[in-house]
């Protein structure tokens, strides 16, 4: 229930935490992309993709597993100018490192909350269902 004061509230909280927890990874990467894509183009401009980029890594120095490699393809796609999604999901297969603290943080918040286990198993409950 969103009651839009602008302040986040328990039942807010769970159901933001729960959301975030449930997510598969491609759902993961498709919420990152559709989350940096400000402008809701289905493209990321070279600003929206930087932004993602610091605010995961904050710079290519601080990135593990090839980070200047990807940093040397981000940078060439995006001289094309804009970045579609399966082109940010190719990026990802190529580079696992561009989203790597994303998914790392969702396995620490899962973790500290009712345990990975717990939350595996609600989402296969969830898939089940559909």
């Amino acid at each position: 229930m969103r009651d839009h004061d602008g302040n986040l509230n328990v039942p807010e909280f769970i159901r933001i935490t729960a959301t975030f927890c449930l997510f598969a990874k491609d759902e993961l990467v498709r919420f990152c992309f559709t989350l940096f894509d400000k402008d809701r183009t289905g493209k990321m401009d070279a600003i929206e993709l930087d932004t993602l980029l610091e605010m995961l890594h904050g710079s290519k120095d601080r990135i593990q597993g090839g980070g200047e490699t990807m940093y040397m393809a981000i940078k060439a796609a995006k001289k094309v100018g804009e970045i579609s999604f399966a082109k940010f999901c190719d990026l990802q297969r190529v580079y696992p490192a561009l989203l790597h603290p994303l998914f790392k943080m969702q396995e620490r918040v899962q973790a500290r909350l009712m345990g990975v286990d717990f939350w595996v198993r609600k989402l296969e409950y969830f898939e089940r269902s559909r």
